[in-house]
């Protein structure tokens, strides 16, 4: 009697997991060959964040810390042991009028990439945002070109190292800079190793709309580029995913994804909202 109680359960438990696993998992979804997430928190829990990231198929983590020690290589072992890259992520926008202390940081990550070299960094991902200065209204036209000249000051600077830079999807102003006036977003794709756009909305058709200058140009520059989602905002509805939940962002990402197949790739700000994104 208690042999078949215990194979009743047992069968009735499976059948439960399938249920659930068909009502959890994102229907006609698939994951990105490239999906980055901002981590912008070191005092996250490493284990239970990165358990998320490697369940929700991440390959890349953009991680913001002012370490460059033993806590910093733990993260990163972690990470690529979840076959997870790992970026440096740094960004203040006080950056574009005085950059010495980026540069400090910098020479920071040097020394830090020499000493640890089983658990380096795979380059900088910098969200310098020049929007975010209080006079940007008045000094649009030059805190555009002081990123425009800080991206080329960092390659030209620092030529070993991968930088990654992130962009709103408006900055189409015309800027003259090296003798050329096109718009400020072919000026980064020129000169970034990847731009990101955020291009934050909540369909996959305003996505694309919003980024699809850029896309075309980084397409026309055989350039790589990320599409970007937010999970978080108090700008309304439109801009980001906490409303419709994860598996509508994944939808979403997943229409994006089987049209541009692989020329493109996403980035999710940031690890500690999404993950309390409802299902």
């Amino acid at each position: 009697m208690k042999k078949k109680i215990f194979i009743i359960l047992t069968i009735v438990l499976l059948i439960t997991g399938i249920i659930l696993a068909i009502i959890l998992i994102p229907k006609n979804t698939t994951a990105p060959e490239i999906l980055g997430v901002w981590w912008w928190n070191d005092k996250l829990d490493t284990n239970t964040y990165m358990d998320f990231a490697k369940q929700n198929s991440v390959t890349e983590i953009y991680y913001c810390s002012s370490k460059f020690d033993n806590d910093t290589s733990s993260f990163i072992t972690t990470a690529k042991n979840n076959d997870i890259s790992v970026y440096w992520l740094a960004g203040e926008y006080q950056w574009l009028d005085d950059n010495s202390n980026l540069i400090s940081k910098i020479e920071k990550y040097i020394t830090y990439q020499d000493t640890y070299q089983n658990s380096s960094y795979n380059g900088i991902h910098l969200d310098i945002e020049p929007h975010q200065n209080p006079d940007f209204d008045i000094r649009r036209s030059d805190l555009i070109l002081s990123l425009i000249q800080l991206a080329n000051t960092l390659n030209t600077t620092y030529p070993d190292i991968e930088f990654h830079y992130d962009i709103p999807f408006w900055l189409d102003d015309e800027i003259l800079y090296n003798g050329i006036i096109k718009p400020a977003y072919q000026h980064m794709i020129d000169i970034a190793d990847r731009v990101f756009v955020m291009s934050y909305r909540d369909t996959s058709e305003k996505i694309e709309e919003v980024a699809l200058d850029e896309l075309n140009y980084a397409k026309s520059q055989n350039k790589p580029i990320m599409l970007c989602v937010e999970t978080y905002s108090t700008e309304g509805d439109k801009v980001s995913f906490m409303e419709e939940g994860n598996i509508a962002m994944m939808s979403e990402i997943t229409k994006l994804q089987k049209k541009y197949m692989n020329d493109i790739g996403f980035a999710i700000h940031h690890i500690k909202s999404w993950k309390e994104l409802k299902d």
